[in-house]
């Protein structure tokens, strides 16, 4: 490490000397980050993604922070996070800035992201893909944790979910079962739920007569991540039109650290206000009309 700040120390000077200026230096610095951050594991690296966060923050907690998904990010992803991180609070260049932050008490840290399912805070389970499922699925998981539940309780009744399941929304649905798995550890994965839908020999017969006639609600939670993030940064923007508001910053910068889950909420609130953004081909539209884009971390674009 020592050595790796000797080597940016020397080329900093090389570079202000052959007037590469600020821009030269930081991509410089952050090259190294990344050689640096080959040597590391990928759960060393979701604890520095943690420990950057929270020190972002400024301590503060993050709602529908990194902690909901870090551990289903790729090496990379990690790697771009602490990047932006660390160029968005450059004193985190120095080696002993960034050192002093992530490893400042990180046993804990290493203990939830090496035990997602630790007593010390859950991070990810059914509920981090539950709400890509298809409806298919999500109904016949349905259906099997209210099985579960019956057996469990030993109860007989007629009638049930089946009766009105073609009723419900799929993110009604997914909450079903999401109560259910956390009710029941026998429910809190999907291969747990297969299992069980096989020994119970669930099956349904859609009733199309009552399929929920939704909009965006049904289908949102399935979206990919880079959609999701267009479709919620054109809400925002449809909604400062709207109001008539000329402010800096917003969503722009905190969305890279929202779960997908809390960004189709974002959007779905903003579309309870505006009947047109309840659907995908609007949306889609609007994002185009107000040339809405989005990088991962757009203040690097010059790394890419």
């Amino acid at each position: 490490m020592r050595i790796f700040a000797v080597i940016i120390l020397t080329c900093i000077s090389l570079l202000s000397c052959l007037g590469g200026g600020d821009h030269d230096i930081i991509a410089f610095k952050i090259n190294n980050l990344r050689n640096k951050f080959k040597e590391n594991t990928i759960v060393e690296l979701k604890v520095y993604a943690l420990k950057l966060e929270n020190y972002a923050a400024h301590g503060k907690q993050v709602l529908g922070g990194l902690h909901d998904y870090v551990h289903t990010m790729p090496r990379e992803d990690l790697i771009k996070y602490i990047i932006s991180v660390c160029y968005k609070n450059q004193e985190l260049f120095e080696e002993e800035k960034f050192t002093s932050i992530v490893q400042a008490g990180t046993e804990k840290v290493f203990l939830a992201v090496e035990e997602p399912n630790s007593a010390i805070g859950k991070i990810g389970g059914i509920h981090d893909y539950l709400f890509r499922q298809p409806r298919s699925t999500l109904i016949r998981w349905a259906l099997t944790g209210e099985a579960h539940e019956r057996k469990v309780k030993g109860v007989e009744l007629l009638g049930g979910l089946e009766d009105y399941i073609d009723t419900l929304s799929d993110v009604e649905i997914a909450n079903y079962v999401a109560e259910k798995a956390k009710n029941y550890k026998d429910l809190d994965s999907g291969d747990k739920l297969d299992s069980l839908a096989k020994a119970y020999s669930i099956t349904h017969e859609p009733q199309p007569h009552l399929l929920q006639m939704g909009g965006l609600h049904d289908y949102i939670f399935r979206k990919d991540r880079k959609t999701l993030i267009i479709w919620a940064l054109t809400c925002e923007h449809h909604d400062r039109y709207e109001r008539k508001l000329n402010v800096l910053g917003g969503l722009h910068e905190m969305v890279h650290t929202m779960t997908n889950e809390k960004i189709a909420e974002y959007v779905l609130g903003v579309a309870a206000v505006y009947p047109v953004l309840n659907n995908a081909e609007n949306l889609d539209a609007l994002a185009k009309k107000y040339e809405i884009k989005y990088d991962f971390v757009d203040t690097l674009k010059f790394l890419q």
